[in-house]
């Protein structure tokens, strides 16, 4: 990238003659067109105090108030981006005498586009380097919250270096505000030739980082192929296109491997969910694609996929003979010995770890519409946040019905916090409000809620020390736009786990409040304590980190299992996919040997627990101990087969792709 030059401004022949030669906006001096589009015009200018060049955008033809203040909005989230190698960055964003301006870095070089129409297309190689570059600036933007909505090879420049990048976010949504009047003023906003088809039709889904992977996989279609996937004689008709067909796939008239038109094509998808789902990912297959590795992009099934790895590494394939063999052996001695031993299991842990993932979702999952419910209701002012008194009284029939829920409250960002709990074993509700008054000192009022509505004045205490702005749910719900899980936590003495869902009430000043939903994890060991899992058996529900958060047995408060500790040091919790189990055998006290069974499920708004079942092997396989224990050996044999050969094949594929970016660094390195 050149620096900009020292030329004196003032010897600048050309200036726009709409404008008027030599016209100021704000700190700069306009010299000479640099191009124009439908957004507006961009102009070579000087800036008076830095003395430096840089390209100003101006918001062309008349716009109004409106649309001068949202374009220079968007300018400055483009400007959050700051410095990155291939993307131009954004100085400046403003308004002078009703003429709203962005300024931004100038770059001397050549847009993708001119040097497409000057060569056609360009070489995979080279299409590869640029798309990965570029791929990585879009990522980069896309982690600050902004979406370019305008990718294509006009916007794109190749440097003096041979260094592509993006320019012109003028266009950009912000991911964290609704769509600005640049963007829904009726026009549809980018360019039909590369946007996806929810930037062309509203109706199929909002425009987010997606769209951009569409609009890069357009622009590497175009560099590729040398013509763009989409176009026709009128505007609606290439829009029509974009909506309703498939691009022409690029082989054979273009000169491409299967493996990048893989990566465009799936770029290029429709449906955004069956696209990349972020621009990082792209430039991870280009990557691949580089260095000679299949991309992800490639649909190969298991026959494929093992078949493309016994090319690579022939020494396996006498191990995989292996596995198959000890996999048809396992299962000629489970199909003659062990039908009794697996009803009981599936008795044991199957119906228990569904179950117990249903009761869980079941339990936990109604919070979400309560607490985005009471958030509408407060945004709208139909929920009296601001008067405790009266917010008390509604917050109690919202939980009186719900017998599961412990507490619902809202704290507010004065410190106040107003509640309604059902207390473990008593039959009414009670009201609570805490407040800090102007000497900072806390108080507590305390009210019985009774029949028809009526309240019974239990306490007041003063001083009370209690502001919920200090509590962890304050903080986490400040930190994030949707209801989140606090916990779990020893709830209170006796009273086992709780959790509680918080969710921040916002305004523009930021955030007013935190709505809280609480729950005592003590129905789902009740829930547990109920099923039938045969002499010795016993279940229990682990935390991410493999905290006993329920349990059939008794309280889980502070609890620890001697057999689930040490099941945790055989399986990692954190590495079983959600819905398949891993069983393990535990060899506990007097020589007794436990089967121990894990499952992992999830729960709305990030919950990952676990369940576990456990019960003693003599209760599975009963008389059939003999055939177990060989059943077993098998067993721990394919086992520790498989482990070795999915660690090889891990460890492998780790560093064929290690060397593989390595090889592709240096390849393109001076691209």
């Amino acid at each position: 990238m050149s620096p900009a030059s020292r030329d004196d401004p003032t010897q600048v022949a050309h200036v726009d003659a709409v404008l008027g030669r030599g016209r100021h906006i704000g700190p700069y001096t306009l010299l000479s067109e640099l191009g124009r589009g439908g957004m507006g015009i961009v102009y070579r200018a000087w800036h008076e105090s830095l003395k430096r060049h840089c390209a100003v955008k101006v918001l062309g033809g008349m716009p109004s108030a409106r649309l001068r203040e949202r374009f220079v909005l968007e300018g400055q989230a483009a400007a959050r981006l700051g410095k990155h190698p291939h993307i131009v960055q954004v100085f400046d964003a403003g308004e002078a005498d009703d003429t709203a301006y962005i300024a931004m870095e100038l770059v001397d070089g050549t847009p993708l586009d001119a040097l497409l129409a000057a060569r056609g297309r360009i070489p995979e190689a080279e299409a590869i380097a640029i798309g990965r570059k570029v791929a990585m600036a879009l990522g980069h933007a896309h982690q600050c919250g902004i979406v370019h909505r305008d990718m294509k090879p006009g916007n794109v420049i190749v440097d003096q270096d041979g260094e592509p990048l993006i320019l012109d976010f003028g266009l950009a949504k912000d991911l964290g505000v609704a769509d600005s009047a640049l963007s829904v003023a009726g026009n549809i906003i980018g360019t039909p030739n590369y946007m996806p088809p929810e930037q062309a039709d509203a109706s199929r889904g909002s425009v987010d980082q997606r769209s951009d992977v569409y609009s890069l996989g357009a622009t590497l279609y175009h560099a590729l192929s040398g013509e763009m996937p989409f176009q026709a004689p009128r505007v609606v008709d290439t829009i029509v296109q974009v909506l309703s067909r498939q691009p022409p796939r690029l082989r054979p008239a273009a000169p491409v491997s299967r493996d990048l038109e893989a990566v465009v094509l799936r770029a290029m998808e429709k449906q955004p969910r069956d696209r990349y789902q972020t621009a990082l990912e792209v430039a991870d297959d280009l990557a691949r694609v580089a260095a000679g590795d299949a991309p992800k992009a490639r649909a190969v099934g298991p026959v494929g996929r093992a078949w493309r790895r016994m090319r690579r590494r022939p020494g396996l394939v006498a191990v995989a003979l292996l596995l198959v063999l000890s996999a048809v052996a396992a299962t000629a001695w489970v199909v003659l010995q062990r039908n009794e031993a697996d009803r009981l299991w599936s008795q044991a842990y199957d119906r228990v770890a569904h179950a117990t993932a249903s009761e869980a979702g079941g339990l936990l999952e109604p919070a979400f519409p309560l607490v985005r419910e009471m958030g509408a209701l407060a945004r709208a002012g139909l929920l009296a946040v601001s008067d405790p008194d009266t917010l008390a009284r509604e917050l109690a029939p919202r939980i009186v019905y719900r017998d599961r829920l412990s507490w619902l409250s809202y704290s507010d960002a004065s410190g106040r916090f107003t509640g309604a709990t059902r207390p473990a074993g008593q039959e009414h509700l009670l009201l609570n409000r805490s407040w800090l008054d102007a000497d900072g000192v806390g108080h507590l009022k305390e009210e019985r809620f009774l029949e028809h509505g009526e309240q019974e004045l239990l306490r007041e205490v003063t001083p009370w020390d209690y502001d919920p702005r200090t509590k962890p749910f304050y903080a986490t719900a400040a930190g994030s736009e949707e209801p989140i899980w606090v916990g779990p936590y020893p709830f209170n003495a006796g009273e086992g786990y709780g959790i509680t869902l918080a969710y921040a009430l916002r305004d523009r000043a930021g955030v007013r409040g935190v709505f809280t939903a609480d729950y005592r994890l003590e129905a789902i060991s009740r829930f547990l304590a109920g099923l039938d899992l045969g002499e010795g058996g016993r279940a229990l529900l682990l935390a991410g980190d493999g905290t006993i958060i329920a349990r059939s047995d008794g309280d889980a408060s502070g609890s620890e299992d001697p057999v689930v500790a040490r099941a945790l040091t055989l399986v990692d919790l954190k590495s079983l996919a959600p819905g398949h189990a891993r069983a393990v055998e535990v060899e506990g006290a007097a020589g007794v040997v436990d089967v121990v069974a894990l499952e992992r499920f999830e729960v709305e708004g990030g919950l990952s627990w676990a369940c576990v079942v456990i019960v003693p092997r003599a209760t599975i396989r009963g008389d059939v101990d003999r055939v177990a224990g060989l059943l077993g050996l098998l067993g721990l044999a394919l086992i520790g087969a498989l482990l070795l050969a999915t660690g090889f094949f891990a460890v492998r594929r780790r560093i064929t792709a290690k060397r593989g970016r390595a090889r592709a660094k240096r390849r393109y390195s001076g691209v």
